[in-house]
């Protein structure tokens, strides 16, 4: 069905996002946030790899596994290939059919855009980490260092994570993929209970990967910049992975505790500079609300309800995969036709309809099988005769080459019982011989 492995990968994972979208508003209450966070990073998953490549394998393991099932996507009757998509392979030559060569130049533009996207975000990570680097010429106080690295051993971090104060940060923030750092500001924070909490914070966003997958996520909006679903999925992966972490922080705490956490976070946030996200999350209004609302929230969490949830976000997701129909190769030590539409693939029952031989070279064969020799007066591809007894079938050509093979068409047909009148439709097989049998 579709052809631009890209646009397929970019409606499979936007796909789920609309259907995300539909949930969280009807089952708001009990859509739990790990849950939100799992169906965000399976949209992630398919904005990002090319599923859509192995669904063969894939449907040969559902086949091999659940024989019923895999009979459903069996071909039934007349089964017809574009052929306006294929790679004629001759020898050591490949031919490409004309739409494919625009189908490639049109994903090689979509490719060009997006390594142009992922260097500017490179070198704006690059700035942001120089700028931290450099302005973290303070080293953070013993007190400060010692509940950092308690605090990550009762998260059971094990990997190594940096602690450095900057005059450049204006409040708590959490970067590096693979080397990760947690920047604090010189100044604020002297409450060990503020900085605990902010610590935690931090580290739990490290702990969880959450600074990866927002990496990931970024390289999404590279790849799928034409695709706005994209962009909502990173603001919408970072917000979730902020409210994650605020429940995690929080846990079974009181009224008091999620009072004054909230507070803090939204005067960390107030501070926060504008110019570069941080992982303490977004200013704006609307995040920071949602942030704040979370935080009063019991959640009723259906362990049941969320797995149905997230096993139907994959059957959505993998409904578009399976639309992907890639390039086929075609092999033959031939002159290829691409101006050919369709060719018709027959199963056993039709094959026993269609003649296995050519008694003649122009000849109509009705779908009880009998056959009508023609000849070429009279062909028509509409009908000028009113007589409504009229058999349905197909035409065969056959037509010789200089070379020594031949060419059989096959065209969709009707023939008049009564005048013999006949109407040639839309052309539905074409077969080849180097060799001519007949």
């Amino acid at each position: 069905m579709f052809r631009n492995i890209i646009i397929v990968m970019s409606l499979a994972g936007s796909t789920v996002i609309v259907c995300y979208l539909m949930l969280y508003f009807v089952i708001k209450k009990h859509f739990s946030l790990k849950c939100q966070s799992l169906i965000l990073k399976l949209a992630l998953f398919l904005y990002l790899v090319p599923v859509s490549e192995q669904k063969y394998y894939i449907m040969w393991g559902v086949r091999t596994l659940f024989p019923a099932v895999g009979r459903l996507w069996e071909p039934r009757g007349i089964v017809v290939t574009d052929r306006t998509h294929v790679i004629h392979v001759n020898g050591e030559e490949r031919e490409f059919a004309p739409q494919l060569k625009l189908l490639y130049l049109v994903v090689a533009g979509m490719l060009f855009v997006s390594c142009i996207l992922m260097i500017w975000q490179l070198i704006k990570y690059m700035q942001f980490r120089r700028i931290c680097r450099d302005t973290a010429s303070e080293l953070p106080r013993q007190a400060w260092e010692e509940q950092f690295f308690q605090i990550k051993e009762q998260l059971g971090i094990r990997r190594k994570v940096k602690l450095v104060c900057s005059g450049f940060c204006q409040s708590p923030m959490a970067f590096g993929v693979i080397f990760p750092v947690v920047v604090f500001p010189k100044s604020g924070l002297d409450d060990p209970w503020q900085r605990e909490y902010m610590m935690k914070h931090e580290l739990t966003h490290i702990k969880q990967g959450d600074l990866f997958f927002r990496f990931l996520a970024l390289i999404a909006a590279a790849i799928h910049w034409f695709n706005p679903a994209v962009y909502f999925l990173y603001f919408e992966l970072t917000a979730v992975s902020e409210m994650v972490c605020d429940r995690s922080v929080l846990g079974s705490s009181d009224d008091g505790v999620r009072r004054s956490y909230s507070n803090l976070v939204l005067d960390c946030a107030a501070d926060r500079d504008c110019t570069y996200f941080s992982a303490i999350g977004f200013a704006d209004k609307w995040s920071m609300k949602r942030r704040i609302l979370e935080m009063k929230k019991d959640r009723k969490v259906y362990k049941l309800l969320s797995g149905i949830t997230v096993a139907a976000m994959c059957l959505a997701g993998s409904l578009t995969v399976f639309a992907y129909t890639p390039p086929e190769v075609y092999e033959a030590d031939e002159e290829y036709d691409f101006s050919e539409d369709i060719v018709m693939i027959m199963d056993d029952e039709l094959e026993k309809i269609f003649a296995e031989e050519v008694p003649y070279d122009y000849f109509f064969q009705g779908e009880d099988g009998e056959i009508y020799p023609l000849t070429e007066e009279g062909e028509s591809t509409y009908s000028g005769c009113s007589h409504t007894k009229r058999k349905k079938g197909q035409m065969v050509r056959h037509v010789k080459n200089a070379k020594g093979g031949c060419k059989i068409k096959y065209y969709r047909a009707r023939i008049c019982v009564e005048c013999g009148d006949k109407k040639r439709g839309k052309l539905i097989d074409t077969v080849t011989h180097t060799v001519c049998p007949h």
